[in-house]
C-alpha cells in the first residue's frame, strides 16, 4: 500500500501542500477515465492510439511499482512500439483547470519500458497552441548507452527555448522492471536550472545532470496534457507508467526520494498468488514483488517437518510477477509452498 499520508505529511513540512498540481496513481476512477489525486479535479481519459475511449488501460491488481494488490498501473503495452513512428494509447487531459503558470516545477513519475531503446518515445506532454512542454526519452549511441532523458519547452511561435537532456543512465534502460525518474526545471535562475534525476525500487534516486537554459514559463490552464504519447500521436511508450505527478516548486533530492520510497512496496518480502500444473513447465508457483533477489521458493509435505528449498531463480512473466517451474511438480502437488527470504535481517513471511 502506498505511503500517502506519510508522503503528504512530509510534502506539507517541506514544500507546502499547494506545490503538488497535478498527481495521476492509476488507482482512481474506473473504465476510460482515471482520477487525480491532487487537490484539483482534472481526470484523464484512457484512449486508444486513434483517440477513441478505451477501458482496457489499467494494469493487472499489483501492476504498480508498489506491488500492493491495490496498486495499478497505465497499461500502455499495446503500443506497436517505442517512440517515433509508432502509434499507440494515451491518457489525456483536453483542457487543465484552474491551475498556475509554471515559472519552476519538478516531474516525478514511474515507468515499466518493454526494450531498452527509449527511442524519442514521449513521457509527459503538456501543450497549449504552438508552446509546449515535453519531458521525453532520447536514443542515440552504441544499444548499451541508449535511454536519457530530454526535457523540451518552446515559446508561443513555437521555437525551442529549452532543450536539455540527461546522461544515459541504466536505470531507464531494464525491460520489465521500473525505473523511477524526476526532472527539476526553474526559469527565475540563470545558470544550473535543469536538473535530471533517476532511480528504481532497489537503487536511492540520484542526481544524472544538471544543465543550464533559457528561461520561459508555461502556461497550464486551458493546456491539453498527454501522458505516454505526443499531441500528434506518434511518439508512444510502451510498457506501463504510474505515479505521474506535477509540482510548482523545486524539490531537493531528499524530498524526489521520498517521492520515490513512497511507491516502494510496504513490505518487500514477494506474495505467493496461484500454485497450477502446466503443461509444458510442469508444476508452475507464481508471486508478485518488486525484490528479485534474496529469496527461495520452499515446500514442505505436511506443515510439520523441515521446509525444503525448492528454486532460488524465479521467472519473470509478467509486471512484478514470477514464476518457478518444479520439475518434481507431480510429488509435490500436494506440498505446502511459502517464498522464503534468504537476508538473515528480514524476517521470513511464515514466521
Amino acid at each position: 500500500m502506498k505511503h500517502l499520508l506519510s508522503l503528504l505529511g512530509y510534502l506539507a513540512l517541506s514544500t507546502g501542500m499547494q506545490a503538488q498540481l497535478l498527481r495521476y496513481s492509476f488507482n482512481e476512477g474506473n473504465g476510460n477515465t482515471s482520477g487525480n489525486s491532487s487537490s484539483t479535479t482534472n481526470s484523464l481519459s484512457l484512449l486508444d492510439s486513434g483517440g477513441n475511449l478505451n477501458d482496457s488501460l489499467w494494469s493487472i491488481a499489483g501492476g504498480g511499482p508498489s506491488a500492493s494488490l491495490n496498486d495499478h498501473a497505465l497499461n500502455l503495452t499495446i503500443a506497436t512500439g517505442m517512440g517515433t513512428g509508432h502509434s499507440g494509447p494515451f491518457a489525456k487531459r483536453e483542457a487543465l483547470e484552474d491551475l498556475p503558470d509554471l515559472t519552476k516545477f519538478t516531474i516525478t513519475g514511474w515507468f515499466r519500458p518493454t526494450v531498452t531503446d527509449l527511442s524519442r518515445t514521449s513521457l509527459v506532454m503538456v501543450k497549449k497552441e504552438n508552446k509546449y512542454l515535453l519531458l521525453q526519452g532520447l536514443s542515440g549511441g552504441p544499444v548499451g548507452a541508449r535511454s536519457r532523458l530530454n526535457l523540451r519547452i518552446s515559446n508561443e511561435a513555437g521555437l525551442l527555448i529549452v532543450n536539455s537532456a540527461g546522461e544515459f543512465e541504466e536505470d531507464l534502460s531494464t525491460p520489465f522492471l521500473w525505473a523511477f525518474f524526476a526532472v527539476t526545471y526553474d526559469s527565475t535562475a540563470l545558470i544550473n536550472n535543469v536538473k535530471f534525476y533517476t532511480g528504481n525500487q532497489g537503487s536511492s534516486v540520484s542526481i544524472s545532470s544538471t544543465l543550464s537554459a533559457s528561461s520561459e514559463i508555461m502556461p497550464l490552464s486551458g493546456s491539453s496534457l498527454w501522458i505516454g504519447n505526443s499531441s500528434n500521436g506518434g511518439s508512444p511508450f510502451q510498457g506501463y507508467m504510474d505515479e505521474i505527478h506535477i509540482y510548482d516548486s523545486i524539490l531537493t533530492l531528499v524530498e524526489i526520494e521520498a517521492i520515490r520510497t513512497s511507491s516502494l512496496p510496504k513490505d518487500l518480502k514477494p506474495q505467493a498468488i496461484t500454485c497450477r500444473p502446466d503443461a509444458t513447465k510442469g508444476f508452475v508457483l507464481e508471486w508478485i514483488g518488486a525484490q528479485t533477489t534474496g529469496f527461495t521458493v520452499q515446500y514442505n509435505a505436511n506443515l510439520t517437518g523441515t521446509w525444503n528449498t525448492a528454486a532460488a531463480d524465479p521467472t519473470l512473466v509478467g509486471p512484478n510477477k514470477w514464476s518457478y517451474n518444479d520439475s518434481l511438480w507431480k510429488e509435490r502437488t500436494q506440498c505446502f509452498y511459502r517464498i522464503a527470504h534468504i537476508i538473515p535481517s528480514i524476517a521470513d513471511p511464515a514466521e
